[in-house]
């Protein structure tokens, strides 16, 4: 059963020894929301439509990952791509002065009680997350809500003072930052703590000699063996961190079980578990939301199927088949506000259809979705 955690429960306060963020980057994270996201647009727009930043980069991954996109749904992501960023640019000076209940208040945490229920049993978890959303905030909030020592990996940047200020803001909270090339030993050092350990697992294995390599979004794509050798070693349970976008400046994370603790994987299979199954999909699902805001013809209740269908992607992949059904009216029915559909509608039901069966061939390799018979006869299609 999912379950919301409430982001009203108290928190525990910043350790007074932490240390702070230099004065003018304190001083930034003053300017209220409003103002920073309106920076954070204008920031977005000159990298978008003055100062194209990797555009040939951008254009290139996008295209070759949606191969079906026009031109027009093909800039409105890259549009998004770079007003995300900037956003959570901002977001990010911001975190240095947020109160634990301001970080809580925007970021909602979902089944945490998964890697909990282990950790009450004395026994470590591992955490996979990506590159998406706001993964400082996703930090900050676990560091907040979990109650356990949290250490999280992480890849030292080579500016020293990039590198001091992210580890103030990351461990302001609490958590603790281990270099990803000292993780595995200090899990063997500190193997008797009871802890949550968390990891960004999309990182290019650009010094690792050990990689795995899979078909991803359209190209061969190698991936950070990491948690997969992490959890050869230590049998700890694994959850992925699913991170997704309420609205702006707002963010829900849901824990999703990836092995059990002691489960043996055959090489590559936590990786294809991880790339494949958890971050392909939230890609392909952001990146079709933002085209479908194009269409505002579609009208609430074919938005209604576009969340269904999403949704379904997102949380039950596995279903054998879907069927979408209209319902049947009758003189014995008492819902005032049912009536058939029109041409149109039907039309638009079947069409919905059938751009998610391409999206689940790519992704799950079959259609899984189909519409009724009556659908197409009411759209006048053979």
């Amino acid at each position: 059963m999912t379950t919301t955690e409430s982001n009203t429960a108290a928190a525990p306060a910043a350790e007074p020894s932490a240390p702070r963020s230099a004065w003018w980057v304190r001083l930034l994270s003053h300017i209220p929301f409003g103002l920073l996201y309106a920076l954070a647009g204008l920031a977005g727009w000159l990298a978008f439509r003055v100062f194209p930043y990797r555009e040939r980069v951008v254009r290139e991954s996008l295209t070759r990952a949606f191969p079906d996109f026009d031109e027009q749904r093909l800039r409105a992501v890259m549009r998004d791509y770079y007003l995300g960023f900037a956003q959570m640019f901002v977001e990010i000076i911001k975190s240095a002065t947020m109160t634990p209940a301001q970080i809580l208040g925007r970021v909602e945490i979902r089944d945490l009680e998964l890697p909990l229920a282990h950790l009450a049993g004395g026994q470590p978890v591992l955490l996979v997350a990506a590159h998406q959303c706001n993964w400082e905030w996703m930090l900050l909030a676990l560091s907040l809500r979990l109650g356990y020592p949290l250490d999280a990996a992480y890849k030292p940047l080579v500016d020293s003072w990039a590198e001091r200020e992210m580890k103030k803001l990351r461990t302001r909270f609490g958590s603790r930052l281990v270099p990803a090339k000292d993780l595995l030993a200090d899990i063997i050092k500190r193997r008797d703590v009871v802890r949550a350990i968390a990891m960004v697992a999309d990182q290019e294995p650009t010094t690792s000699e050990t990689k795995h390599w899979t078909r991803f979004l359209n190209r061969d794509t190698a991936f950070y063996l990491g948690p997969e050798e992490i959890t050869r070693v230590t049998r700890f349970p694994v959850f992925f961190i699913a991170m997704r976008r309420l609205a702006r400046g707002r963010y829900e994370m849901r824990f999703e079980p990836l092995a059990q603790g002691g489960e043996v994987l055959t090489p590559g299979v936590l990786t294809e578990r991880v790339a494949g199954d958890r971050i392909a999909v939230q890609i392909i699902l952001e990146a079709c939301k933002i085209g479908k805001a194009l269409e505002h013809q579609h009208g609430e209740a074919a938005q209604a199927l576009e969340d269904t269908l999403a949704g379904i992607l997102d949380r039950y992949p596995a279903l054998a088949s879907v069927g979408a059904v209209p319902l049947g009216l009758s003189r014995y029915s008492n819902e005032t506000e049912m009536r058939e559909h029109t041409t149109a509608e039907a039309e638009r039901v079947v069409e919905t259809i059938e751009e998610w069966q391409s999206i689940y061939r790519r992704v799950l390799g079959r259609r899984l979705v189909f519409a009724a018979d009556e659908y197409y006869l009411l759209a006048g299609r053979d």
